[in-house]
């Protein structure tokens, strides 16, 4: 190893976190691909840019979040009345970018198509026979009900601002989107980083990933320790293609910054590339299958997860001797002793377990039941560090971990019989039995 307990026990840390915020990340991927949300945040932002705010009387808090909360709804659930982003999106150039699926609204517009529809949808609002200029200048000056006294004012200036050249007009048009979706892009990381730890929150108490106890393991448990280090070395070596793909990444984020999100590795082009783009569910799951036999062989040297029921026999104390993975659990005045999987589980949650009798075939049947509401509550916050943890995403903590190898690499071995006992063949890594 590394010399440092302090460095094997980050590594083997980070190692955990990161697996389970791949993990995370591709159950949100499904859900935002199910529930439409990238379209439905792109649908937010156009409607920011092409509908006038609601009125809200006076600057009562409680009452700007009602009407808050019902443009949400309507915006969501309900059909949109006749007005310049209903229009927008029937438009035949935007319409036919989306899969027509489950949410019928494309998840990416480019700049140029959303100043084209603008432009189409002006050029319809007057008559026809008059130079284009004019054209967009008188639908923008009529009283139209279709587009909203705060977005006119706005669509005037731009034009002001164009000297009435269309080509200059249509360029501010694309400014105008391109720094709304810059704050659109803001919106969507945000709500990812939510449902991230909303996701987090659950996959920790499912799997019983508590920060806390991890630590605490890793730091008196060597052999834990040792394997989950090379656990995280074998998972590295093995996504080395991923690392230098993500090291030319970041080069190219130094050279040029991307606004957009980072999420979407790539941005559609075609009609026929957003369709794969709108229906990549199944590769999703393909990755998933694959990352949770990952996250099986961690859990496995970690043995965190308790049983939920455990067998239990009546303690004799002149024929039985309790070991380190046994614990004496009473009910009433009779004594029962129970065996754990590791010592470790027996010392964190011998109290979580209480003696419960049923009845069998006839057979009075003992067992040991897991009391999961009160472990929960007693693990509460390493869950929620876990959660906090996992929000930040898998790209930081793959950085992080690699960083940590390369220092691993570069630092002296402490030992040399140590490293021998967990470079084992690949696939045959030992499982330490000790813990779980």
């Amino acid at each position: 190893m590394t010399g440092s307990v302090a460095l094997d026990v980050v590594i083997g840390l980070v190692f955990i976190y990161l697996l389970y915020s791949l993990l995370a990340s591709i159950i949100q991927e499904i859900i935002a691909n199910f529930l439409g949300l990238r379209a439905r945040n792109l649908r937010h932002g156009l409607s920011r840019m092409l509908k006038d705010a609601p009125k809200t009387e006076g600057n009562n808090i409680l009452s700007r979040a009602t009407i808050d909360s019902k443009e949400r709804l309507k915006r969501n659930f309900l059909k949109d009345d006749d007005n310049l982003l209903k229009t927008f999106y029937q438009q035949p150039l935007i319409k036919y970018l989306a899969s027509g699926n489950y949410f019928s609204k494309p998840s990416y517009i480019s700049n140029s198509d959303f100043s084209k529809a603008i432009l189409d949808i002006l050029k319809k609002q007057a008559d026809p026979s008059v130079p284009p200029v004019d054209t967009i200048r008188e639908a923008l000056s009529n009283d139209n009900p279709l587009i909203g006294p705060e977005t006119r004012t706005h669509l005037l200036s731009l034009l002001d601002d164009a000297q009435n050249d269309l080509v200059r007009f249509r360029a501010n048009l694309e400014n105008w989107f391109d720094n709304t979706m810059e704050r659109v892009t803001g919106w969507y990381r945000r709500t990812v980083q939510w449902i991230l730890m909303l996701i987090g929150f659950v996959l920790a108490i499912s799997f019983n990933i508590n920060t806390i106890t991890i630590t605490e393991l890793l730091a008196i448990d060597e052999d834990a320790r040792n394997q989950m280090v090379a656990l995280a070395s074998t998972y590295m070596e093995e996504n080395e293609k991923l690392i230098d793909l993500y090291e030319k990444e970041k080069e190219n984020e130094e050279i040029a910054p991307n606004p957009k999100d980072s999420l979407e590795l790539t941005k559609p082009e075609t009609t026929t590339e957003i369709d794969d783009y709108d229906t990549k569910s199944d590769s999703l799951f393909q990755i998933k299958a694959a990352l949770e036999r990952d996250i099986e062989n961690a859990n496995q040297v970690l043995g965190f997860r308790p049983p939920e029921i455990l067998s239990a026999k009546l303690w004799d104390s002149k024929t039985s001797k309790e070991t380190a993975k046994q614990r004496i659990i009473s009910k009433c005045d009779t004594k029962y002793l129970v065996e754990f999987p590791s010592a470790f589980l027996a010392e964190k949650t011998e109290k979580y377990y209480s003696i419960q009798e049923e009845e069998r075939n006839g057979t009075q049947v003992v067992h040991a039941e897991f009391n999961d509401l009160e472990f929960i509550w007693a693990n509460l916050w390493g869950y929620l560090i876990t959660a906090l943890a996992i929000s930040l995403g898998a790209p930081f903590w793959f950085d992080l971990l690699s960083k940590l190898m390369k220092i691993r690499g570069s630092t002296p071995n402490r030992s040399s019989n140590t490293a021998t006992d967990v470079a084992t063949p690949k696939g045959t890594l030992t499982v330490n039995q000790r813990v779980g």
